[in-house]
């Protein structure tokens, strides 16, 4: 059974869990921001992770997997997440997990894309 043990860094719950190896879990040392864009921008969330071995991160986004068969959305080789061409669809909580043998961490944050309004 895993433990769970939650730390707050700058107002964020970042879930450590650790699998009990001799490596510690790894750390999110910044995980992505709460942000709110236009539609048809280009999004950035930021993951930023250390460990022993280095982790492996994937995202999610309210809890499913982000898919890499979309061709707006792609994984950087820094951890953090890229999305083209944001639609309002996008909005939603996106959730950072790196992992590795010795356990996981997670570190969540919420992408609100927002339409423009012509007024007349």
């Amino acid at each position: 059974m895993q433990k769970l043990h939650p730390q707050t860094v700058s107002g964020f719950e970042n879930r450590i869990a650790g699998a009990g190896s001799d490596h510690p879990p790894p750390v999110i040392r910044q995980g992505p921001v709460n942000q709110s864009v236009p539609v048809d921008s280009t999004v950035v969330l930021g993951c930023q992770t250390v460990g022993a071995p280095p982790p492996a991160v994937h995202w999610k986004k309210d809890g499913t997997v982000v898919s890499p068969v979309d061709s707006r959305v792609s994984l950087m080789e820094t951890g953090s997440l890229k999305i083209h061409y944001a639609k309002l669809g996008d909005s939603g909580f996106y959730t950072c997990v790196a992992s590795s043998p010795s356990g996981e961490a997670s570190w969540t944050a919420y992408l609100q894309v927002e339409g423009v309004f012509i007024y007349t």
